[in-house]
């Protein structure tokens, strides 16, 4: 009762409108039908004509285009976490679709430290923190970027896979024997990040790692 106090409370006081167009929305977070529908897309990556090695499998929930890319990049490089309920909206209103199973610990892609300390933060961690402590699993940060590598999107597929190679290890005091690792990024492209990540992971001993990113400008 207090939740809907409050919630009504808010939309009075500041009237919910798309994160995309700015019209006006049923609820704090949500989207327009009509921006939705241009981002939306819930799919399977095809981890395997990516040639990832290590990846077990990944979804991604939306096309990195428009408003998507726009808000993404906006929590990026400029502070906006303004549109981190919109996202939560987003997660919340089809998780059922992007459905995992034995999911023992939910990590995200690292930062390198000095990136992490100029942003303030990780971007990941903020879009999908909330959402995996919802569905009562347990998160972990597990790894650690220990090479200060070159923004992926400035390299071609073979600069990637060089740039990211050895970039991260595992955090001490961490026993992931036998489970089942969902790995949370923002953007997947190649999927060679990932990929890295899942070698290390699985060289500590995870049965399994599971990809999920936000958004991708991946074709198949």
């Amino acid at each position: 009762m207090v939740k809907l106090i409050y919630h009504t409370f808010l939309n009075m006081l500041f009237p919910p409108k798309c994160p995309v167009c700015r019209c006006y929305v049923g609820q704090q977070g949500e989207w327009c039908m009509r921006c939705l529908e241009q981002v939306l897309s819930i799919r399977t990556i095809n981890v395997r004509q990516h040639h990832l090695k290590y990846l077990d499998e990944c979804q991604v929930l939306c096309q990195y285009r428009s408003g998507m890319k726009k808000i993404i990049q906006h929590i990026k490089f400029y502070q906006a976490l303004k549109y981190v309920p919109h996202i939560h909206w987003l997660l919340n209103r089809e998780g059922d679709l992007v459905s995992f199973k034995c999911i023992d610990i939910v990590s995200a892609v690292p930062l390198h430290e000095s990136r992490l300390k100029s942003r303030g933060y990780n971007q990941s961690e903020k879009i999908f923190y909330p959402w995996i402590k919802e569905k009562g699993w347990l998160w972990q940060n597990l790894l650690m970027r220990k090479k200060d590598t070159v923004p992926q999107y400035e390299l071609s597929p073979k600069e990637r896979q060089k740039n990211i190679k050895n970039a991260f290890v595992m955090r001490p005091n961490y026993n992931i024997q036998d489970c089942t690792i969902l790995l949370v990024d923002d953007i997947f492209t190649t999927g060679v990040t990932m990929d890295e990540c899942a070698k290390v992971l699985k060289s500590a001993g995870a049965k399994k790692v599971i990809g999920l990113a936000l958004a991708t400008d991946a074709e198949y």
